[in-house]
């Protein structure tokens, strides 16, 4: 949710694309490459002798030629796989300094990580990896490396993730506890706020105008969001705070002051507690939050390791700042 900062596990937790970091020991069964027993392995490209022009394709008897779709190629993606080769010699260093090893089986568990994310279903899950991997276009070299490359963070971001009790109540909230399902405008302004309001008031539906005047991305949808627990803290606490004051289904909030932009809040259905204890859900609680911990250690470990402070760029080409 643009306005309300909403962050999912399912969507941060392999975001980032990666190029080749090492050819895992084994190929499964499904033919799909598993991660290398070092972060510093490499896949090597198929041997060109120097002064020969790789055939990528003939057409009606015309050869394309690897140098002819270069260009393109690094146009379209050079930049990034840039990135992710700086990322992937940073993380390889880090990795050494503190005697760590991405070791088959932690390859093998990010992508059960994966799976378990798609769905609990495990064919469903497979099949949703397979179109996952056909939409980001993760071939074997590539969806190695994204599991190697989340192994490394993993291993890098243990350190840094603390388990609170604090935390483990907003999780066992978010988790089994009370949720409200509501819609949400996101206003640029008091005023246009206010209009919103007084427009509720004259008769129009609120879901008609979060579809005309809201700026948050659940505005076409009449501002309807998923189930919100009390004290999941992807969702502004102010936010919170308001919808649950609410008593009754179709009630509404004064407009609340997020960043720059005014939220009003309605409030559409009320799910009591699922019934089950804290005691009993500790091991998946803490699971589920140690996940969530470590993904935000790792995305900010990504994007620290993957800055190009300090890399010499010889082929402005892959440079995106370069006119």
């Amino acid at each position: 949710m643009k306005s309300c900062a909403r962050i999912t596990l399912r969507s941060a937790l392999y975001a980032s694309l990666a190029v080749a970091l090492g050819a895992c020991a084994q190929r499964g069964a499904d033919g799909v490459g598993h991660a290398p027993s070092t972060i510093s392995g490499t896949i090597s490209p198929a041997v060109t002798p120097r002064g020969e022009d790789p055939l990528v394709a003939l057409v009606d008897g015309a050869t394309i030629t690897l140098h002819a779709l270069e260009p393109a190629l690094i146009e379209t993606a050079g930049n990034q796989a840039l990135r992710d080769a700086v990322l992937d010699v940073r993380l390889a260093k880090e990795c050494a300094l503190q005697q760590l090893e991405v070791t088959d089986a932690l390859c093998e568990n990010e992508r059960a990580l994966l799976l378990e994310t798609l769905s609990k279903n495990p064919r469903e899950a497979d099949d949703l990896l397979r179109k996952l991997r056909a939409n980001r276009g993760l071939g074997d070299a590539r969806f190695t490396a994204l599991l190697a490359r989340n192994a490394a963070l993993r291993l890098l971001a243990a350190r840094d993730v603390a388990i609170d009790d604090a935390g483990m109540r907003a999780t066992f909230d978010t988790m089994h506890g009370a949720k409200r399902i509501a819609r949400v405008a996101a206003l640029s302004d008091l005023a246009t706020a206010e209009r919103f309001l007084a427009l509720l008031a004259e008769g129009r539906t609120f879901n008609e105008l979060a579809a005309e005047l809201s700026t948050d991305t659940s505005g076409p949808r009449g501002g309807l969001l998923p189930p919100i627990a009390q004290l999941d803290p992807s969702w502004p606490e102010s936010m919170r705070r308001a919808l649950f004051a609410l008593e009754a289904p179709g009630s509404r909030t004064p407009p609340i002051l997020d960043h720059a932009q005014y939220l009003v809040v309605e409030l559409v259905s009320i799910t009591p507690p699922d019934g089950v204890t804290f005691e009993s859900a500790q091991v998946d609680v803490e699971r589920v939050l140690r996940r969530s911990r470590e993904r935000l250690v790792m995305d900010g470990l990504a994007r620290s390791l993957s800055r190009l402070d300090g890399v010499t760029i010889f082929d402005r080409r892959f440079d995106q700042t370069a006119p």
